[in-house]
């Protein structure tokens, strides 16, 4: 977002100087902020241009549980619960909107500082074939773009991802070091989604564990579930947010879910389609809308970039975003209208120097 720019006030310059004059010459000002020279391209090296205070995000916090899930009260009774994640909030904000977010929407992204992350990822071989594998490509877009925008919400990055058929997963996976990983990883198996949503996310994460924060399941595929049965997914699905509603330790809130698809498979659109729509599980999953596409994220102009990507990490948890294709889809929207299953093994961490 472009701002307007103040030009700098210079203390006792002597305009009347000549090129004889022994007078010093004026300071060097630089009036337009220049690139680190260590950062990356979307970094730049400057004072926020936008400020906002703790109490602001303290208070967005407080309007969010209250309007929208008051059963996150379980993880956050306390109002003092809420001045840590507040403080971080504010420096996840102004960077934000230093990256060209808008300020409202920076402020409803903090709100993924409440929550853990986990992502479960499609590895199948069509990955890799259909497509002559720019499905690879999305997929890897698309994680650039996450792991940006949630290192700010948590400095330890994305608690886990875990494949459909890798035995072994990720752990604290962010911007600095996701790269390596995928590259290494080997498209194989079947798309047993409903299976290795319970196994690998909803057991290890949800009821083996104490639930610290309300967790943030992503689910990308390029396909239908195949390999289990008929109605695998929806039940599992089902049978959490009925447990769910009947634990008082962790609460009916504490999980949701977004999906969303890469590459053009009908089939996989059609899965995304059937959950959304669903009586049973569609007011606790989001999914992302064909026309909504992963593949926006890598338009180069990033006309798309802070319409997606918000939809993407906020579909599930806010109401605005879960509801926003119901007006049309999202990236149609101009950026400025828009206000087997063997899994024993620990997760492999991520290292910072993996880039």
């Amino acid at each position: 977002m472009a701002t307007a720019h103040r030009e700098p006030e210079l203390d006792h310059v002597d305009i009347t100087a000549t090129p004889d004059s022994k007078s010093k010459p004026p300071p060097r000002v630089d009036l337009i902020p220049t690139a680190d020279k260590d950062s990356t391209a979307d970094t730049v090296s400057t004072v926020p241009t936008f400020k906002i205070t703790e109490d602001e995000c303290f208070n967005n916090f407080k309007k969010f549980i209250k309007r929208e899930k008051s059963g996150l009260k379980v993880f956050y009774p306390q109002d003092e619960d809420l001045k840590k994640p507040a403080s971080a909030a504010k420096t996840m904000v102004e960077k934000l909107f230093d990256l060209g977010c808008k300020k409202e929407v920076a402020l409803q992204l903090s709100i993924l500082i409440l929550y853990d992350m986990v992502m479960l990822i499609d590895d199948s071989p069509s990955m890799e074939t259909e497509q002559e594998g720019q499905r690879i490509v999305t997929l890897k877009s698309t994680m650039k773009e996450i792991t940006s925008v949630y290192d700010l919400a948590n400095p330890k990055g994305i608690r886990s991802i875990k494949f459909l058929n890798a035995k072994k997963g990720l752990q604290n996976i962010k911007s600095s070091n996701w790269r390596k990983k995928f590259e290494a990883h080997d498209y194989n198996g079947m798309t047993r989604i409903g299976t290795s949503l319970q196994k690998k996310i909803l057991d290890k994460f949800v009821w083996e564990s104490k639930m610290i924060k309300p967790l943030l399941v992503m689910i990308i595929t390029d396909g239908d579930a195949e390999g289990e049965r008929n109605g695998m997914l929806e039940d599992v699905l089902r049978g959490c947010v009925e447990k769910l509603e009947k634990d008082l330790e962790r609460g009916k809130q504490a999980v949701a879910f977004h999906f969303s698809r890469v590459g053009n498979d009908l089939a996989a659109q059609e899965l995304l389609d059937r959950l959304d729509n669903s009586a049973t599980v569609g007011d606790n999953v989001d999914c992302l809308g064909v026309h909504d596409s992963l593949e926006k994220l890598a338009d180069k102009d990033n006309r798309y970039k802070w319409v997606v990507l918000p939809k993407l990490l906020l579909g599930a948890i806010m109401q605005d975003w879960d509801e926003v294709e119901e007006e049309g889809n999202v990236a149609s929207q101009a950026p400025d209208e828009l206000r087997n299953m063997d899994d024993d093994e620990e997760d492999e961490e991520g290292s910072d120097d993996d880039e």
